[in-house]
């Protein structure tokens, strides 16, 4: 890819969708990245200060992005069965 710095940092880059998983307090998993919803798809949490705002313009449709993103060591909000972490973006563009 021609960002090189973004490659170094992150730990992937790919294609997906940003979607709004619903509110933390009514165990919702906030903004989140999904390459996709079918077979066993994972949410990765994205810290909404993060997320521009011309990502968050829906709450019901999806965005598709080129996203590179690094995970973190901080928890993230999830009413899940293993401990969900939040992802950094360390780049990203609607596709």
């Amino acid at each position: 890819s021609k960002n090189k710095s973004a490659d170094a940092q992150a730990d992937f880059c790919k294609g997906g969708y940003i979607y709004w998983g619903g509110f933390y307090a009514v165990d919702g998993v906030g903004w989140y990245f999904a390459e996709n919803r079918s077979g066993s798809w994972s949410a990765l949490q994205l810290k909404e200060e993060e997320l521009p705002a011309a990502y968050k313009t829906s709450l019901t449709d999806s965005t598709a992005v080129i996203i590179c993103l690094k995970k973190t060591d901080e928890r993230a909000p999830c009413f899940c069965a293993a401990p969900s972490y939040f992802y950094k973006i360390i780049s990203i563009q609607k596709n």
